[in-house]
């Protein structure tokens, strides 16, 4: 199994790029120049809002995150089964474990919602992680929560621990059978979460 591990900030980028990009072509007048230029406009308020729109619209289909899995598809079941279900494209990174079919790597979803990554195991994926605050929990946690409205929800339920490679960041551990849900809390709040089964659930560098 290839290990490897990848600061948040680096992942939440990889996320957010993952995506079709426009077909570019070298421009021959100044007009194509123009129309080129267009790539690199940013969004408007109307097209946030779109997409906004569309994220709650689906989130609201599919429900709240659960230890069972997320948006149809279930931790334990067979990848082929999950990016059919998934309401928008999973896609992976160029060179890693998925070209074997057996290996550990992650599925980066596309819009409608944002910032959502499973991790796939031996051709099953085993955990769904957030780095943003659309998909929550049946309790109404998610990125952003308050570290101390998790712990009066949760009680004795709640584990906590220093993060493994990050002193300052917090893993709070929920026992969900059949797996567990784990809140990143920095400064107070939830910055990444994850819900799935062991043993990839915890597997802090992703694939371990």
């Amino acid at each position: 199994m290839k290990a490897w591990f990848l600061p948040l900030a680096a992942l939440a980028l990889m996320v957010s790029a993952c995506g079709p990009k426009p077909a570019t072509t070298a421009p021959d007048t100044d007009e194509s120049a123009a129309s080129d230029g267009d790539f690199s406009e940013p969004p408007t308020p109307e097209s946030i809002a779109a997409s906004a729109a569309a994220e709650a619209s689906v989130l609201e289909a599919c429900g709240p995150v659960t230890t069972k899995g997320f948006c149809g598809v279930v931790f334990g079941g067979p990848v082929d089964a999950a990016r059919h279900v998934y309401p928008g494209k999973l896609e992976t990174l160029a060179g890693d474990d998925a070209q074997t079919g057996m290996g550990c790597y992650e599925l980066f979803g596309n819009a409608p919602i944002e910032g959502v990554s499973f991790l796939v195991e031996n051709g099953k994926v085993g955990r769904v992680d957030f780095l943003s605050g659309g998909p929550k929990t049946a309790e109404g946690f998610g990125v952003g929560s308050d570290a101390e409205t998790i712990r009066s929800r949760f009680g004795g339920a709640l584990s906590e621990h220093v993060n493994k490679y990050e002193p300052d960041v917090t893993d709070m551990v929920v026992d969900q059978p059949p797996g567990r849900v784990i809140f990143e809390i920095q400064d107070g709040k939830v910055r990444a979460w994850r819900a799935g089964v062991p043993p990839t659930i915890d597997y802090v560098e992703r694939c371990g």
